[in-house]
């Protein structure tokens, strides 16, 4: 009789990690932002074709992007992967405008009426938006001869001009109750 030992081994081969893969990356910022990972998925991808979510992951040149900018690098343990992003112009306000003046003329004592004044503010882009909380700066009380009241708006300001006339007397008028019958040499009763 004849025996054979037959010993069997099992070969197992080693798992590795042979790449990342990243997912749900934003990839439109205005200039100035960060990269933002808040739906950021990144994998770990090894050799035998399965996948593991991870954190640890670095982020190269992923702060205050910039115009031009066009990529963020993912890395982890030597592996990197490429995000495509773009970066746009950051819109900025760059100042005031009057679209519509609204009344223009007054008379002297009046006060400055903001009813029909339309103001926008312009931004870089060239866009505009309708604001209403603005000041009136010199709008109160207006005299004779003033040409102009000041609109604010944070730190701009633009002039809106205006006419006003002076107060013009047409005559006096005596009203009821008034003592009009005097005797010469009598005092006048302003009661």
């Amino acid at each position: 009789e004849v025996t054979i030992d037959i010993i069997v081994e099992e070969i197992v081969e080693e798992v590795t990690v042979v790449g990342i893969e990243v997912e749900n990356a934003k990839t439109t910022y205005v200039e100035g932002e960060d990269f933002d990972t808040t739906e950021l998925v990144v994998n770990v991808v090894y050799s035998d074709g399965t996948t593991e979510e991870i954190t640890d992951y670095e982020i190269i040149d992923g702060e205050n992007l910039q115009l031009g900018q066009n990529t963020v690098t993912i890395t982890y343990e030597g592996y990197e992967a490429n995000i495509d992003i773009t970066v746009e112009e950051a819109v900025t306000v760059v100042g005031i405008e009057v679209a519509e003046a609204g009344r223009t003329i007054y008379t002297e004592g009046e006060n400055f009426d903001t009813t029909g004044l339309v103001v926008n503010l312009v931004y870089s882009d060239g866009t505009t938006e309708e604001i209403t909380d603005y000041e009136i700066i010199d709008g109160e009380n207006l005299q004779e001869g003033q040409e102009s009241v000041t609109v604010k708006y944070g730190n701009y300001e633009i002039i809106v001009s205006i006419t006003v006339e002076g107060l013009e007397l047409y005559g006096i008028e005596i009203v009821q109750g008034a003592r009009i019958n005097y005797i010469e040499g009598e005092n006048f009763d302003t009661t």
